[in-house]
């Protein structure tokens, strides 16, 4: 049984991180890089961004736009916290940010 399961939570991601991992895995077989995705899309709720997203992160103070419309995308859906290994391009969030490992330390 997987954490998300056993915690009953919902693990949300950007459309941009699956369009990224895409992007990482672009000299995979297709196969193998499709079914990787697949996966991704099985395991979390992925999130579109909208043109009010978007220009709300153009009036932000987001120094990063890709990390600004990830946060847009984590607000339009209410989540409780934001998940990075890059924690100091988020210092502006509105909600909590932490690591993975910290994360899963609270558990």
């Amino acid at each position: 049984m997987q954490l998300k399961d056993r915690l009953n939570l919902t693990f949300f991601i950007s459309y941009l991180s699956v369009a990224n991992f895409a992007y990482i895995m672009r000299k995979l077989p297709a196969s193998q890089r499709n079914n990787i995705i697949f996966r991704i899309c099985n395991t979390f709720h992925v999130v579109d961004n909208t043109r009010e997203q978007i220009l709300s992160n153009l009036q932000s103070e987001f120094k990063d736009f890709e990390d600004g419309l990830q946060y847009q995308c984590a607000i339009s859906s209410d989540c409780d916290c934001i998940i990075t290994r890059n924690k100091k391009d988020f210092i502006t969030s509105s909600i909590p940010v932490m690591t993975a490992s910290e994360f899963l330390s609270c558990f």
